[in-house]
């Protein structure tokens, strides 16, 4: 299986689309334009096949390293739970 990857600014607007900011929010809180956020996001769904945000922050959240059967990284907390 191919490894998942994403940048540490893609890291960011998915958290931001995650915890529920819309484009408009997200553009203040990175300091950029509304349609640089539509443009980070358009990206994502085309590099990861989806088609709307709830399937970006899907394989977002799937996407870990797992070192001697733990997992690190964005999923390591919600293997705590």
């Amino acid at each position: 299986m191919a490894s998942i990857h994403f940048s540490p600014r893609q890291d960011e607007v998915l958290s931001l689309i995650a915890d529920g900011l819309t484009d408009k929010e997200i553009a203040v809180r990175l300091g950029v334009t509304q349609r640089t956020v539509r443009t980070y996001i358009e990206r994502l769904f085309a590099r990861h096949s989806v088609h709307n945000r709830a399937g970006a922050v899907s394989v977002w959240m799937r996407a870990s390293v797992v070192v001697q059967g733990q997992p690190v990284g964005r999923n390591a907390d919600l293997a705590k739970s």
